[in-house]
């Protein structure tokens, strides 16, 4: 629903209103300390488990970053009122020109002061 009561907020008691909108969630890389968000990390998984069910749910959660299995740790986060950091910067792109055109050869991530800490490149 576009009113703030889909089911999946009701199952995890989420914000009808997040404190902002969150972007897909690019999971290159994570850095978590198991031992301080392992329920977060184990409703993640279940839900991952139950994808067919929870996939649906998420996708109605435009504000959340729709759906897909990378989405399922921040909704875990948000529901476990586990402390969570999003890097503001968004992936970049890195390639060359060929024939005057931009040819994207691989992603660019950046750590919370934007300074870049992993390339995914593609061949």
């Amino acid at each position: 629903n576009s009113d703030g009561t889909s089911p999946i907020r009701s199952i995890f008691n989420l914000p009808t209103s997040p404190a902002r909108d969150l972007t897909t969630v690019e999971s290159g890389q994570m850095v978590v300390n198991k031992e301080r968000a392992w329920d977060t990390l184990m409703l993640s998984v279940f839900m991952q488990l139950q994808t067919s069910f929870y996939d649906a749910l998420m996708r109605r959660l435009h504000d959340l970053g729709g759906g897909g299995d990378k989405q399922t740790f921040i909704i875990s986060c948000l529901a476990t009122h586990s402390h969570c950091t999003m890097v503001q910067t968004p992936v970049a792109s890195a390639g060359r020109l060929l024939d005057g055109q931009f040819c994207g050869r691989a992603m660019i991530q950046h750590d919370n002061s934007g300074n870049v800490v992993f390339v995914h490149a593609n061949l």
